[in-house]
């Protein structure tokens, strides 16, 4: 079978998309998922979209599974519900203003700039859960689940030497506190004045550092609200060299959050075709 694929990214967390809506990808095929995600031998990315028709009478304008490199399904993923949103607006599958059906629940996005090459899209995120906080290896973890699960901890100013693959990989892994594994988040010591803050992320699924995480800079985001009284919004400069921007209402009586939304680039980058019994 011939499957047609568009390649993004949202700052430079990538992504390859499939239009579903006749619903003739096999959902269980996480060998191809995981083929088509390779670099090597595949088409590579760090994530797998299926776009489908939402529920009939939903009020959704499409439906977005998400699976990452390994063929783990999860809820969402912030940076491809941008993408994805870009690709529906483009696609005539939905306007400017959209609700995306996701396993974590609704997400509306908006298009703020269409202009290649500029494209600018802002997500509004699912109610995130309350923060716990855990010790781990005499370090200090935030966490919090903003669609999926991030432990989240301050680093020194020397966030760029971090082995982010070896740290963040035993955090995941750790059976005491995270039993499903959990994306792990490094943020540069902050400064209240500055005009963007450093960020790192190790997914879970992808199994190494991305370039962007949309899920773990809102987490993060968060966290600094609610524990380090930073004020919204909070900008972070992750790896691929994009900002990402998370502005949320923090209500401290309650230690809860309304009205998050996680703003950033997203870009088009490749389109094509794949046979299904390559792999």
């Amino acid at each position: 079978m011939k499957v047609k694929f568009t390649k993004m990214h949202g700052a430079g967390n990538d992504f390859i998309i499939i239009d579903d809506r006749a619903e003739a990808f096999d959902l269980n095929s996480t060998s191809i998922i995981t083929s088509i995600s390779a670099r090597d031998k595949g088409i590579g990315c760090e994530g797998v979209l299926i776009v489908r028709l939402a529920e009939t009478f939903s009020g959704n304008d499409f439906r977005m599974i998400f699976f990452n490199p390994d063929g783990s399904r999860v809820g969402m993923c912030g940076n491809a519900a941008r993408c994805v949103a870009l690709y529906a607006y483009d696609k005539g599958i939905a306007g400017e203003s959209q609700k995306i059906l996701t396993d974590s629940g609704v997400i509306e996005a908006k298009i703020l700039c269409a202009k290649p090459g500029s494209e600018i899209v802002s997500i509004r995120m699912p109610a995130p859960s309350k923060i716990i906080e855990h010790n781990i290896d005499e370090k200090k973890y935030f966490c919090i689940n903003t669609g999926v699960p991030h432990a989240i901890t301050i680093v020194d100013s020397t966030i760029s030497d971090l082995d982010v693959v070896r740290i963040g990989s035993a955090v995941r892994y750790n059976a005491t506190y995270f039993p499903e594994g959990t994306n792990v988040d490094f943020i540069c010591d902050p400064s209240p004045d500055a005009a963007t803050i450093k960020l790192r992320t190790y997914e879970r699924g992808v199994e190494a550092e991305t370039g962007a995480c949309g899920t773990g800079a809102t987490a993060s985001a968060l966290v600094l609200m609610a524990r380090l009284g930073y004020t919204s919004p909070v900008k972070f400069l992750v790896k691929s060299g994009d900002v990402l921007e998370v502005s949320a209402e923090y209500h401290s009586e309650t230690d809860s959050f309304s009205n998050v939304y996680l703003t950033g680039p997203a870009r088009f980058v490749a389109q094509g075709h794949f046979e299904s019994d390559w792999f």
